[in-house]
């Protein structure tokens, strides 16, 4: 007998009309009775679902890359980059780049575009001041624009307008000739609102020449009524230096944006006046004019010579980069844009500012990146900023933020519609995204500055901002200066580290922020914690200036020509005019990567196996480029120790198979021959006609194969296809050892950088060279396999991920080596790195106490203070954080900084072993953490909601179900409205979101809700104040959705979700690592892993009450993938015990070390979102913090002993009246509020 559903495919398979809610009976009735016709289907398949099926999993070690997997992927890889798959234009209705497949003409739509006729939208253009001021009648469309894309066809023909189109207030209008020829000077001249000042770094090499802009966010904007300004003002806002071997000529000035026309200046004047409502009561100054030269900057020109063999800023080349210089040879100087900054020149001169920047882009520091203005009152509810500040984005004032009707169209889906507007004109703006983004960083700390001072720990947060001791910050900044790793002991330097935690509380939603890279850390691990050590290590970075796809992202033509003939000078300047195309590009580019490479979503495994997992961040190089780091997880792959232990088994083929694998999956050999041929036959072939350069190219598709074996057209394929693997490695993946330190331990003259030699060991930051390996070797002891490597100057790498990616890539595996764990922790930590180092942020910190000296001594309150105090601090961090360009459009077009297989759901654990603890230890109740909850209104009541009753108050169907399961499948949420029971009269106030990663709930306890008043607190009574609600009735819920039991504060509003299997979440742990298994207190260990694997309601149910921890431990059955999880806990620790012997190891270079790169960094802490407890144990022993905490405890359990502290107490209880009778009859709740 079918069931419903198969029997409802039988149906319509012979085409019975079924209605709606038709019962089972009257499908089985309707069956029957029909007659079979041709169009019948005489066969199909129905599925029911089996439990207990054993699916077959994945075999590890994976099958190795097979040609014919690898000439599948390549032939995938190429479908995705045909013109019609690529190709982008606008749609005239929203005005946005679309997909080409999804544009259709316009003309399909003509008898519908009256729809779009909307008053007060557009503006026609006026040539002089006697034509009235006239807007457009006909339809709001971007007439340039000839097609129309799917949305707004299929809205129009509905009779609507889509929310995001041009007639909803978004109507930009063309940007006449008048203000398009502008240069980059010339428009500073023509703004009404100035909100930054600018130096300007041109530096010429032998042959090219690049220029770099620091824009500097002004403390107030200056609002212009004459215009152009006087010189000596743009003398205030604008710095320019020249640097090269010889001074610049009149020649090399007209190749930069720097020179002033004046008829060009006046004629945009002058249209302005006559079309930008904000221009039109603006006196147009000729005699400021006339003060401009035409042949000279229209500031002075500070030249620095330079005699290094290029052009190359500081800290701008990367390991692999040997070109000495950057830019172009001919034609206009490209800019690249390093950033805003939030330093304060109020009170600086010209000078001053000219070597702050000067000393930005030439220290060992990091280049400037964005920042905040100290006013940022005109950023916020001002439609008529961005119109005045970019009039040339904005020829008619209109289309600025907030000047649409667009409900719930914030401003940065706006920022994000403007970047993608058809013509490109933001996207080739210099300043307008650092503007942007700037501003909307500001809003977040602003108003995450104002929510930390409602926080419950904010008096405890102003007590240490305010109470810092300056000398001991000082020493901390010094020590941490001269290499020192600096752990705090007293309790001075204590409050300076706990200082940067707070910072999180502001930096949390501020992106780029140094806090972000925080959250990305604690759910890579989290994540390790899930699956257990990754397998693989891949890094790549997409070469923008050469790949044909991103050049045509950053053109302005329709159709994708995959084949250029552009010189590199044209191909640089389009780049670097145009950083939305980097960002576009990438994400592209790593998309692809996850379908093709990795085999995510695809019909075919990936290029490493069965992909089980990924977890990759982006980040940015020294040239402001994108690259990606990526940690990856094979399905069914063993841990390195079983991998060691298979692999010395002689009884196996296992050792066999992964070498097989492994030597497939990378190589550190060319493909063709040693370095020494392969760069011989480039020579020789790059020299005859019809060569291309195969990092300007695209990669070519296979022939089609005829029959399984190969023809002559596969055979010539595959040898092109070694050949230009060699010539990319050859080009992308070799290194060069550098080093600018003398003997005598100082930078050598004129070298501004750092080699890969200068750092305190005095060897390669890369590790080259490595060691070269004849063939494959295991070593018998440990296990560990030496793969065959020829090449002692590349990294090891996949042939096929660099022939489609063309840039420089490295594949590491983490499956076997001596070393392998201090590797996983090292990538891991590594590819969440913030780049600031500890001393930065402690000076920043110093920096704004120091000048904010006379504020702490005014008349603001307290609050307000350590309001702005913390403000100041995140603004000036996230200025360090070296955002560029192309990372700070990617974060504008809500594109993502990582990417990632799973989903995380946040689990203060903490919470959930407090809440067990209670029951057990009840003398240590007073000095166990608060609770962490949020406080909700309902009923007139006040009610205090932690995440732990979710758990307590589980239905009964999930009575099995233990925390662990719990946190991934299970979400409160509202119920439906019809389930709802009548009792419910007001919607909960602040519902509680789960994925928050900070305090987004607040510390309460019990003594607290004596501080909480209600609205209507003298009508709130006891009984309503705990009353508990009555609980929903299952029937009414959906299948997936189960009420909370009696007791739960939400039970009549919210019930309780549960996911498939598929949907299952990674618990991301906050507050704290875990315990260690095999170190500290092992009681404690026991009862926390007893919490999250065994289920519970209260914390007396887990054990009885004559045993410990530990046996209950020891006694309780765990189920295997619980155990697996248990072991996967470890792996951190695991890590770090072993990174401590590899850095013992590396500083002697005794014995034989893995071939892998590790890179050396100091990313400042190496800690938790929340407070990291307990001092680890050193060989099984107690550290030193450890050892004087135990000193001081037993000196105070000694005094206590002699005072008379543990005899036994007098029972008192026989003093208290057995009744007593108060002058006045209060409630409960009265008396708390009296």
């Amino acid at each position: 007998m079918l069931k419903k559903v198969p029997l409802q495919m039988l149906a319509r398979s012979h085409k019975i009309k079924l209605a709606h809610n038709v019962a089972l009976g009257q499908i089985e009735a309707l069956c029957h009775s029909h007659i079979c016709t041709d169009s019948c289907k005489s066969l199909i398949s129905t599925f029911e679902p089996l439990d207990n099926v054993q699916i077959q999993s994945a075999t590890f070690p994976p099958k190795p890359l097979g040609d014919n997997l690898i000439e599948r992927i390549i032939k995938d890889w190429t479908q995705e980059f045909l013109p019609g798959s690529v190709e982008e234009a606008g749609c005239g209705v929203c005005g946005q780049l679309k997909h080409a497949s999804e544009l259709t003409p316009i003309k399909s739509v003509n008898g519908f575009l009256h729809v779009l006729s909307v008053p007060g939208i557009t503006r026609l253009e006026r040539r002089t001041a006697s034509e009235r001021i006239k807007e457009d009648d006909g339809p709001v469309l971007d007439k340039v624009c000839s097609k129309v894309c799917v949305e707004c066809r299929r809205s129009l023909i509905q009779g609507k307008i889509l929310r995001i189109s041009l007639a909803r207030g978004l109507w930009l209008g063309d940007i006449p000739p008048e203000l398009q020829q502008l240069n980059f000077v010339e428009r500073l001249l023509i703004q009404k609102i100035r909100t930054n000042c600018c130096f300007v770094k041109v530096s010429s090499g032998m042959r090219k020449m690049i220029s770099h802009v620091i824009a500097f966010d002004s403390p107030v904007a200056k609002v212009y009524d004459t215009l152009p300004p006087p010189p000596e003002d743009l003398d205030e806002v604008l710095a320019i230096m020249f640097t090269g071997p010889c001074k610049p000529t009149e020649k090399d000035f007209q190749r930069t944006p720097m020179l002033i026309r004046r008829k060009y200046v006046y004629d945009a004047l002058t249209w302005l006046k006559l079309n930008h409502p904000a221009y039109q009561e603006l006196n147009i100054s000729t005699a400021n004019l006339n003060k401009y030269s035409e042949k000279t900057p229209p500031v002075s020109v500070e030249y620095k010579p330079s005699t290094s063999e290029g052009n190359r800023v500081p800290e701008g080349t990367s390991v692999h980069d040997n070109e000495p210089e950057i830019g172009t040879e001919d034609g206009e100087v490209p800019f690249v844009v390093h950033g805003i900054t939030g330093e304060r020149l109020q009170n600086e001169t010209v000078e001053s500012q000219k070597a702050k920047a000067l000393a930005h882009l030439n220290s060992q520091g990091k280049f400037l990146a964005v920042g905040h203005s100290k006013d940022s009152s005109t950023i916020f509810k001002n439609p008529e900023l961005y119109p005045s500040i970019f009039p040339w984005l904005f020829p008619y004032g209109l289309g600025g933020l907030g000047m649409n009707d667009i409900p719930r169209f914030s401003e940065k889906a706006h920022k994000k519609f403007l970047l993608n507007y058809h013509d490109k004109r933001f996207q080739t703006d210099i300043t307008f995204p650092f503007v942007a983004f700037s501003h909307e960083q500001i809003k977040a700390t602003t108003h995450n500055g104002f929510a930390m001072t409602e926080l419950q720990s904010f008096p405890v947060i102003a007590d240490r901002i305010l109470g810092v001791d300056h000398t001991v910050l000082t020493n901390i900044i010094n020590r941490l200066e001269q290499g020192e790793i600096v752990h705090p002991e007293t309790e001075a330097e204590k409050t300076c580290f706990s200082i940067i935690q707070d910072l999180d509380h502001v930096g949390g939603g501020v992106k780029g922020s140094m806090t972000s890279k925080k959250y990305l850390r604690n759910e890579l691990w989290s994540l390790i914690s899930y699956l257990g050590a990754p397998s693989w290590y891949i890094t790549f970075a997409p070469s923008d200036t050469t790949h044909p796809l991103c050049l045509y992202y950053a053109g302005s033509n329709e159709k994708f020509e995959p084949y250029l003939n552009i010189p590199d000078d044209e191909r640089t300047r389009q780049v670097i005019r145009n950083p939305v195309s980097g960002a576009k590009f990438f994400d592209f580019m790593v998309r692809m990567f996850i379908k093709h490479i990795l085999g995510v979503d695809s019909d075919h495994d990936g290029v490493f196996g069965k992909t089980s997992a990924y977890y990759g961040t982006v980040e940015q190089q020294g040239r402001l480029t994108l690259h990606l780091h990526l940690l990856l997880w094979i399905a069914s792959a063993k841990s390195p120790q079983e991998i060691r232990d298979a692999i010395l088994d002689p009884n196996s083929d296992f050792q066999k198979r992964i070498v097989e694998y492994l030597e497939k999956a990378h190589t550190g050999n060319f493909m063709t021959g040693n370095q020494e041929q392969v760069e011989e036959q480039l020579k020789f072939r790059s020299q005859s006609e019809g060569y291309t350069n195969p990092l300007y190219t695209l990669p070519s598709q296979p022939p089609q194969h005829l029959n399984s074996e190969r023809c002559l057209a596969s055979d010539l394929w595959w040898s092109n296809y070694k050949e230009e693997i060699d010539d990319i490695v050859s080009r992308t993946h070799i290194h060069t050892c550098k080093s600018t330190i003398g003997k005598d331990g100082k930078r050598k003259k004129n070298k501004d950088y750092y080699g890969c030699l200068d750092n305190k060991y005095g060897t390669c930051n890369a590790r080259f060279p490595h060691q070269t390996v004849e063939r494959t070797q295991v070593d018998q002891e440990t296990g560990y396999l030496r793969m065959q490597k020829s090449e002692p100057w590349i990294n090891t790498y996949n042939p096929m991920l660099t022939y489609l990616l063309r840039c420089n890539s490295d594949v590491t595996s983490l499956l076997s080596g001596t070393a392998i764990k201090a590797v996983v922790f090292y990538v891991s930590n590594y590819i969440t790195k913030w780049s600031l180092n500890t001393h930065v942020i402690f000076d920043v910190i110093k920096s704004v106490l120091v000048r904010n000296s006379e504020m702490l001594g005014g008349n603001l309150s307290r609050q307000e203070k350590v309001r702005k105090l913390v403000t100041q601090m995140v603004n000036l961090l996230s200025v360090k954080m070296e955002l560029g360009a192309p990372m700070i459009c990617m974060y504008l077009l809500d594109n993502p900084d990582h990417y990632t297989s799973h989903k995380f759901k946040a689990f203060y654990w903490k919470n959930f072993v407090n809440e067990v603890q209670k029951h057990w230890d009840q003398s240590e109740n007073e000095s166990t953490p608060k609770q962490k909850v949020i406080i909700l209104k309902k009923h007139n009541g006040v009610i205090a909601l932690s995440q732990v009753y979710d758990y307590i108050y589980r239905p009964s169907h999930l009575e099995d179900m233990c925390l662990y399961d719990w946190i991934q499948l299970c979400e409160r949420v509202k119920a439906p409205k019809k389930s709802q029971t009548k009792l419910t009269t007001e919607p909960v106030a602040e519902q509680y979101d789960a994925n928050e990663l900070f305090e987004a709930e607040t510390t309460l306890s019990d003594s607290d809700l004596d501080d909480i008043e209600s609205d209507t607190e003298a009508e709130l009574q006891e009984n309503e104040y705990l009353q508990c609600p009555k609980p929903l009735e299952r029937a009414d819920l959906p299948k997936n959705m189960f009420p909370f039991l009696a007791g739960h504060p939400l039970a009549d509003s919210h019930v309780l979700k549960v996911a498939s299997e598929r949907q299952r979440l990674v618990p991301n742990f906050i507050g704290g690592v875990l315990p260690r298994a095999d170190c500290g207190s092992r009681e404690y260990y026991c009862c926390v892993m007893l919490t999250f694997f065994k289920p519970w309601r209260s914390g007396e149910s887990l054990k009885d009450m004559d045993q410990s921890w530990d046996s209950t431990f020891e006694n309780f059955e765990f189920f295997p993938r619980q155990k697996e999880v248990l072991k996967n806990f470890q792996v951190r620790y695991e890590c770090l015990d072993a990174r401590d012997d590899y850095n013992a190891q590396r500083k002697t270079m005794s014995g034989d070390t893995d071939n892998i790169h590790i890179p050396e960094y100091d990313d400042g802490l190496d800690c938790d979102i929340l407070d990291v407890s307990a001092d680890p144990l050193i060989n099984g022993e107690s550290g030193p913090l450890e050892k004087r905490r135990q000193e001081h405890m037993n000196e105070m359990k000694d005094m206590l002993t002699g005072m008379g502290w543990n005899e036994t107490l007098h029972d008192r209880r026989l003093h208290i009246p057995a009744e007593f009778n108060p002058e006045t009859d209060r409630s409960a709740h009265s008396w708390r509020f009296k």
